[in-house]
């Protein structure tokens, strides 16, 4: 009896011993720490491999995934540290080159040409490959102009990507263009929709090392009567990334306001997020109204997207407060973009300003348009939108406004 029940407590002791010894299959570890690694949880997912890294310093796929989950945290020196030992024996691996050199962006120059450098001894045949897809990566960083430099350079070879010629316009795009222009708007008032209003403009868009100015001349029609209005708008650059908002308008007072005048300053701090405060001003002769106005927004990826408020005080009888919310998202470049705001109230912030409803300060009206911008053949300039705005001028009867306009502008 006792033999037995040693015998059998052999075997146990034995099987434990041999489960404990067991090796842990790298293959597994590696699926574990994949799904790790889908979550962000690139910290656990390293943890998770790594002494089967130390145990299987010859299994690639192992290597190459902990340098990944290293490189996916931000750990910039222990990423380069192991790209250098993993280089000397997978010099034929191009993915660790474009590790390095996407690393190495926001250290130094000096750390990003070596990299580049490697892969073009490395795979000469493949020149403007290597250096059209770092043109690309920093073209998504938006850094233009570093860009723009690596395209010239990989547009030399012949395996170049073509698409390259995409980065050269959108550097010149946000670096200074000059754009003639003409456009056509057409408002179809429901209160009187046998008078429809026409107007037309032409401008020209200047942008500089100063920033953007437009001067602006519209000639407009309605019950028969001609109107004109001259303006100048601007967004003059002050500090990293501020810039101000400015705009005087002057006119015959017949169709347009006498004057109508604008002062903003916008400031964007590093996470993208832009607060301003402002003032504006229209003159119809007999009424004259001042507005205060603050907005904020934020820029992430290649969307935009604001809020903003419009008060205008009537003295002793009260104050009109109107707001209206914008979402941008820009498709290339700064000039190619799908453009929607919606808002509630009147104001002169309304596209559609009538001097039989500025002083209406209790008036309930709620609008939105939509507009397009495109280039054809990086030398056209469209833009097409639309406008709808409710308007209940209490005691008035409600009506409604239907607007679209179509500018078109050329890149000199």
């Amino acid at each position: 009896m006792k033999l037995r029940l040693l015998f059998v407590m052999f075997v146990v002791s034995l099987t434990y011993s041999i489960a404990q010894v067991r090796p842990i299959d790298p293959d597994s570890l590696m699926k574990e720490a994949a799904i790790l690694a889908r979550s962000r949880s690139y910290q656990q997912a390293r943890n998770l491999i790594r002494e089967e890294v130390k145990k299987y310093p010859d299994y690639k796929d192992l290597q190459f995934a902990f340098l990944n989950y290293l490189y996916w945290d931000g750990k910039t020196d222990s990423t380069l540290s192991m790209l250098d030992t993993l280089l000397l024996k997978y010099p034929e691996e191009y993915h660790l080159y474009q590790i390095g050199i996407n690393t190495c962006f926001s250290i130094d120059s000096t750390c990003f040409h070596h990299f580049n450098s490697l892969a073009i001894q490395q795979f000469p045949d493949s020149t403007g490959k290597i250096l059209g897809k770092t043109a690309f990566y920093y073209h998504d960083k938006k850094a233009y102009l570093a860009a723009r430099e690596m395209a010239d350079s990989a547009l030399k070879y012949q395996d170049a990507d073509t698409t390259l010629q995409n980065i050269i316009f959108d550097y010149r795009i946000s670096e200074g263009y000059r754009l003639p222009g003409i456009g056509y708007l057409y408002y179809w008032i429901g209160a009187d929709p046998s008078w429809p209003r026409h107007q037309f403009f032409i401008e020209y868009q200047v942008k500089s090392d100063f920033g953007i100015v437009i001067p602006r001349f519209h000639l407009a029609s309605r019950f028969n009567i001609r109107s004109w209005m001259g303006e100048l708008e601007m967004y003059p650059k002050f500090g990293k990334n501020n810039y101000f908002y400015g705009l005087i308008g002057f006119s015959d007072g017949v169709l347009f306001p006498f004057w109508r005048l604008a002062a903003e300053p916008f400031f964007i701090n590093n996470q993208n997020i832009e607060l301003s405060l402002g003032w504006r001003y229209v003159d119809f002769g007999s009424l004259k109204i001042h507005s205060f106005t603050g907005s904020a927004g934020r820029y992430w990826g290649n969307n935009y997207a604001s809020a903003r408020l419009i008060y205008t005080p009537f003295g002793n009888i009260g104050a009109n407060i109107s707001g209206v919310a914008s979402y941008k998202y820009f498709i290339n470049n700064p000039l190619h973009f799908i453009d929607l705001k919606v808002g509630y109230g009147v104001s002169p912030e309304s596209e559609y300003l009538d001097f039989g409803l500025a002083g209406t300060i209790f008036t309930r009206a709620f609008r939105f348009s939509a507009a397009y911008q495109f280039w054809l053949e990086k030398a056209i300039l469209f833009r097409l939108g639309g406008y709808y705005e409710w308007i209940n001028p209490s005691p008035l009867r409600p009506f409604n406004v239907f607007g679209f306009s179509i500018n078109i502008s050329f890149l000199l």
